[in-house]
Order: structure tokens, then C-alpha cells, then sequence
């Protein structure tokens, strides 16, 4: 591998990342497979409750915008450069990370400091990338930092090739690397553990189980009355919404997120109450499915 990358320019950074990648990549399987710690770096899917539409951000929102944003001020275009600066501020902005500002500020020092090694702006740029896709308090533990490491050698990555070859190529790359994320992402959507679970609650029983996200099923939701309901093929925001009357939001535990279930409520007490968005968010609640 040094022999081919011999004719290419700054290989410190392609090699940094692909050695962060492999070490960060063993130490996630380590962690899978040896303990007990759940490695969760969803918080960045928390405004996000539809799977095609987190497939649409991750292979063509984010290769061009994030391209263009934190790898277009290493091309040779003074526009794109300029651009790129503003990008992030929008970007941070957007993202609530706001204490980023201050390695964006280092950046426009370093910029002007013609004898730095520009070293540092590679890596403080790669550095904003990572940290912009998570919040603060994903934080709190060595299991939940180590995601963020995946960002950060592919931010490395990418400027390689953007000094190597050009942005468009920077963008195809982001692009595969994404497209082999969704596939992974997909495999355990696909195919879910299908376990059958019951409650009784509120004078219902609910029982209900995940279902694979790609089937020639149809999406089915029947309410026959007020008080019993049938449902598959269905997300649970997809679900709760066709009961919801007001403009209240729930949260999908992250566990839960871009699965499909099906679901079957019937009730088990006359006294009980109707089926409103009330009763069944209480459900789902007490189902471990959405947040309290």
C-alpha cells in the first residue's frame, strides 16, 4: 500500500485514518461482544423518524453539503473556500453545537499564519466534523465517545482526497462510505429478532412484534370499533399518528427506531376507556417502545 500511495501527496492523513478506522472499528467489536455497555450514537437520528428519509440524508444530503461544507475550503476555488468557511458556521449553527465555534476560530487564525503547518487545520477541521454530529452529552462514557472516532478518520480521509484529486471525488467517496453504513444499518431492520410479546394495561392487552422493513406486505391499520385495533407493517410513529388528535410529538426509543411491527390491541375490561392517542401512547409507554 505505501509503494501505491508513493505518487500521491499527503499520505499522513489517508494513513492516520485508515488506522483510526481499523482500531476504532476493533474496539467496537470488542465492546459488542465482551460487555455490556449499549454503544449508542443516535442522537443525531433523534429529528429523524422515517427510514427513507435517513437513507436520503446519508447518501445524497449529506456527501454533497457536508463536502462542501468541510472539504471545500481545501480546494483551490477561493468561492468554494469562502463558502465552505460559512458552511460550517450554518452547519454548527443548525446542529446547537456552538462551543465548535471556538475550533472555527483557530481555523481562521491558522488560515492567516502563512509559515503554520497547515497540519493542524486538517486535523482541527476533521476534528469539527466528527464532533458535529453528536451532542455533549453522548459524551458520558468511553462507550458512547468511541463512534465519533468513525467520523473523525473519514474526515481525514476525504481531505486526502480532496488534495489529491478534486471535491467531486471527495463526494463519491462520502457517498460509498455512507452507502456501506445504510447496509449495515439495514441488516438487523431486515431481519429483526421476531418475538411476540404481551401486556396487559388500562384494562387492554396489547401484544405486538417487529417485522421486517422490506416485505410485499401491506401497510394495514384497522380499528373494527373504538376499543380494538390491528395494525402491521407499521412504524410506531406511523401507529401512534392514527390516533393522534393534537400536535404532542413522542420519541422512539432508539432501539426501536426504523423497525416495523405489527400490533394488536383488544379490550380486556368493559370499564376501560376508548382508544385515543391518550390511551394508546400510555400503552407504547408501558411497551418500553417510546420515551416517557
Amino acid at each position: 500500500m505505501i509503494n501505491i500511495l508513493k505518487k500521491y501527496n499527503f499520505n499522513y492523513l489517508v494513513l492516520s485514518g485508515a488506522v483510526i478506522f481499523c482500531c476504532t472499528l476493533i474496539s467496537y467489536i470488542i465492546i459488542l461482544l465482551f460487555f455490556e455497555e449499549e454503544i449508542n450514537d443516535l442522537s443525531r437520528l433523534n429529528s429523524i423518524n422515517n427510514y427513507h428519509l435517513f437513507v436520503f440524508i446519508a447518501l445524497i444530503i449529506a456527501p454533497i453539503f457536508e463536502e462542501l461544507f468541510f472539504r471545500g475550503y481545501f480546494t483551490n476555488n477561493l468561492l468554494l473556500k469562502i463558502f465552505s468557511f460559512f458552511g460550517i458556521i450554518f452547519y454548527i449553527y443548525t446542529t446547537d453545537n456552538f462551543y465548535l465555534y471556538v475550533l472555527l476560530f483557530f481555523i481562521g487564525i491558522l488560515h492567516f499564519i502563512k509559515k503554520i503547518n497547515r497540519i493542524y487545520i486538517y486535523f482541527i477541521n476533521s476534528i469539527i466534523f466528527s464532533l458535529v454530529h453528536y451532542k455533549l452529552y453522548d459524551f458520558d462514557s468511553i462507550f458512547t465517545i468511541l463512534p465519533m472516532f468513525f467520523q473523525f478518520s473519514l474526515g481525514l480521509i476525504l481531505i486526502w482526497v480532496v488534495l489529491n484529486f478534486n471535491l467531486i471525488k471527495s463526494i463519491l467517496t462520502h457517498f460509498f462510505f455512507n452507502f456501506l453504513i445504510v447496509i449495515i444499518f439495514s441488516i438487523p431492520l431486515q431481519f429483526p429478532k421476531i418475538e411476540i410479546k404481551k401486556m396487559e394495561y388500562l384494562g387492554y392487552k396489547m401484544e405486538w412484534n417487529k417485522t421486517p422493513i422490506f416485505n410485499s406486505e401491506n401497510t394495514i391499520i384497522s380499528t373494527p370499533n373504538s376499543y380494538e385495533v390491528f395494525a402491521e407493517n407499521v412504524e410506531i410513529l406511523q401507529f401512534y399518528n392514527t390516533f393522534k388528535t393534537n400536535s404532542k410529538k413522542i420519541n422512539v426509543k432508539s432501539d426501536n427506531k426504523f423497525f416495523k411491527f405489527k400490533f394488536k390491541i383488544i379490550r380486556i375490561d368493559s370499564t376501560a376507556n376508548k382508544l385515543d392517542h391518550k390511551t394508546v401512547e400510555l400503552l407504547l409507554k408501558k411497551a418500553n417502545l417510546i420515551e416517557n
